[in-house]
């Protein structure tokens, strides 16, 4: 129950998935055979709790994408409530436009102005730097693995009939790198 007494059940039942469960929802009421058979059970209970309780949400108007005037005054209202329950959307009515040479010129002040970060976005835009000259691996060598599968083959089998255990992959590249290392002491 949100607090203004309506029931939100796409974001109680299904979290960040609502859109989904509610596109789908809307193909299964045009075309049952539309969607997947064992949607079936969770779209009959979704169309019977929509039933039971008003579930109210809020659609977008036309002025959803007009842009920002700062030299209006009054509060501009861009969305109403829309029942699920309806199957017909009010029309929309058109929002005039402004006589051109009417809107005053905005300030380019707000533009230009700097702001000092603090905190935890200082830190992070720091962070951020610093990651700039962290060299990164850029280059792949492509080599056949099928002599250190065979390789390590052997010497699980040595391993098992001598003291027991086993060899990884990570064990072979290792002891590699390390022998690597000392034959080129300045790659470390």
């Amino acid at each position: 129950m949100s607090s203004d007494g309506t029931t939100d059940l796409s974001a109680n039942d299904f979290g960040a998935n609502d859109w989904l469960v509610e596109e789908m929802y809307e193909a299964w009421v045009k075309d049952p055979s539309s969607v997947d058979a064992s949607w079936v059970p969770t779209l009959e209970t979704y169309a019977q709790k929509l039933a039971d309780g008003p579930v109210t949400t809020v659609a977008p108007v036309a002025a959803e994408s007009a842009a920002f005037d700062p030299n209006v005054t009054g509060p501009i209202t861009t969305l109403q409530p829309a029942s699920r329950t309806t199957s017909a959307m009010p029309a929309e009515t058109p929002i005039p436009a402004e006589a051109p040479g009417t809107s005053r010129p905005s300030d380019s002040t707000d533009e230009n102005t700097v702001t000092t970060l603090k905190g935890m976005p200082k830190a992070l835009a720091a962070n951020m730097d610093a990651s700039l000259t962290v060299p990164t691996a850029t280059s792949v060598r492509t080599i056949p693995a099928k002599l250190m599968i065979d390789n390590r083959i052997v010497v699980n089998n040595h391993l098992r009939r001598a003291r027991g255990g086993k060899v990884s992959f990570t064990h072979i590249i290792g002891w590699a790198m390390i022998r690597a290392l000392k034959s080129f002491p300045s790659q470390n």
